[in-house]
């Protein structure tokens, strides 16, 4: 009886490994196999210009929320989606040869520098949607002027996101495309 145990947990602990192995020293935020990328250029002026109207369209509104505010909250809010599509974001599909790249730019990283802190107010111009078998997993909003970010989905807190010159690294990527 004793074998039989030891065999189904063995079997057990061998079944529940990931396919793909995590790098050492660093956990991604997201497990996903495709990444969209969403970008619209958008002017400080601009943005505050639509917060002074007190007249504000749905779309303005929208875009508000979007770029300004923390839409989307979770994973599931995947409305957000097609309202990019009606704001004019720029789409790409990001090869998949760069998802390793990318999941070592969004993982958790022991880091011991600091970053500034900013008073900019962010606005998140840029936009990857992490999606893994068709389904949304989660979502990075960057603010590359600002140096701030605004995840959701994620597997680990970002607190520390930026200090290993995370932004840089994917600014170059995103540059790339």
């Amino acid at each position: 009886m004793k074998r039989i145990l030891i065999i189904f947990a063995a079997l057990a602990a061998v079944s529940c490994k990931s396919d793909k192995a995590e790098p050492a020293g660093e956990q991604p935020y997201f497990i996903f196999d495709k990444v969209t990328y969403y970008h619209k250029e958008l002017a400080q002026g601009f943005v505050d210009s639509l917060y002074a109207n007190q007249e504000k369209s749905r779309k303005d509104q929208g875009l508000l929320q979007i770029v300004t505010g923390n839409v989307p909250v979770n994973p599931r809010d995947t409305l957000f989606v097609n309202n990019m599509e009606i704001l004019e974001f720029s789409k790409k599909e990001i090869d998949k040869s760069k998802n390793e790249q990318l999941a070592k730019i969004f993982s958790q990283k022991n880091v011991t520098n600091s970053v500034e802190e900013t008073a900019c107010k962010p606005i998140f111009k840029d936009i990857l949607v992490f999606r893994q078998k068709g389904n949304i997993v989660g979502v990075a909003k960057i603010s590359f002027d600002c140096k701030k970010q605004q995840m959701v989905g994620i597997r680990y807190s970002p607190e520390d996101f930026g200090k290993a010159g995370e932004y840089e690294e994917l600014q170059k990527l995103l540059g790339s495309l």
